[in-house]
């Protein structure tokens, strides 16, 4: 990760990067039905 050197591009990637895989988690848990 780049958060060493905080610079706003890398803390944006991160972010993007956490937020998808909370995203992707939900909706395959949701898809198989479980909670």
């Amino acid at each position: 990760c780049g958060m060493a050197r905080l610079s706003p591009r890398s803390i944006a990637a991160t972010g993007t990067f956490m937020a998808t895989a909370v995203v992707t988690v939900f909706f395959i848990r949701h898809l198989l039905g479980g909670f």
